[in-house]
């Protein structure tokens, strides 16, 4: 199955998957890493490959073809690789690159596209969101902010909790790709 096709399925899907038949999203074979991946672009989710060619010491995206593929693309050297590591506030993983525009990547295993859809949650503290609620403007009509630990210090953002499936496929990528990365050209 096409990874346009699969895309195209769970982003039409909405937020509430349903059951699919399993998707081949990594495969490894005579040295050339393959991950079927969403990517969270500025405004839109997008799909490709992620190809570790471990005697080339190449890392390559590509993206899927038709309307629902990324319209960027990248090839370097395993060195032009700074890191493979969990998002933080958002749903899947980082990959960020020495040079190139976009330098960070924000991808997620195929299957779990639609969870890259989520935002982080914010939570503002208890003081600024009573001061939100009663429509309290400063002296230029901005809303008010209230600062401090009686405001909560400003807003809390925190990575929405995912199912454990989609952490194990998350691990799964970062491990994955460090240790192709590790051991390119063996």
């Amino acid at each position: 199955m096409s990874a346009a096709l699969v895309l195209a399925g769970l982003l039409a899907a909405g937020p509430a998957p349903t059951p699919q038949p399993p998707v081949e999203w990594i495969t490894d074979e005579d040295g050339v890493l393959e991950l079927l991946l969403a990517h969270r672009d500025d405004d839109r989710v997008d799909g490709g490959t992620l190809r570790v060619d471990r005697a080339k010491r190449l890392v390559t995206w590509t993206g899927a073809p038709n309307e629902i593929g990324c319209k960027r693309r990248f090839e370097v050297s395993f060195a032009d690789v700074k890191s493979v590591e969990e998002e933080r506030t958002l749903p899947g993983f980082h990959l960020e690159l020495r040079e190139g525009k976009p330098k960070g990547w924000t991808l997620m295993p195929l299957p779990h596209v639609t969870y890259l859809l989520k935002d982080p949650s914010v939570k503002e503290g208890d003081l600024q969101q009573r001061a939100n609620d009663a429509g309290l403007v400063g002296p230029d009509g901005a809303p008010l902010r209230i600062g401090g630990e009686a405001g909560g210090v400003g807003p809390r953002v925190k990575k929405r909790e995912l199912p454990d499936e989609v952490d194990r496929d998350v691990r799964k990528a970062i491990t994955v790709l460090r240790d192709a990365l590790a051991s390119g050209g063996e």
